[in-house]
């Protein structure tokens, strides 16, 4: 399934190590839910893991489903998903 960030969403880069933001209207795809094995404040026990623009991501599970969207779930409502609002 294909996501789309609707708001800046702030995640580690896996590879490189640091931190970055992610832009509104960025694809997002294989995402997949893990457990973090060692949560760090522990309100980050789950995480999401994905790709984006060929490199990796993560970020608390918290974080990343209020500011994404499935693109499946904007085209039936016939909204594009920049343009959709969180709820």
């Amino acid at each position: 399934m294909l996501r789309e960030t609707l708001s800046n969403l702030a995640v580690e880069d896996i590879v490189a190590q640091t931190g970055t933001v992610l832009e509104p209207g960025t694809v997002l795809t294989l995402c997949r839910i893990e457990r973090n094995s060692s949560p760090q404040p522990p309100s980050d026990v789950y995480q999401v893991v994905f790709e984006s623009g060929g490199r990796w991501y993560r970020c608390p599970l918290y974080r990343f489903q209020p500011r994404t969207q499935a693109l499946e779930a904007a085209r039936e409502q016939g909204t594009p998903a920049r343009d959709a609002v969180a709820v």
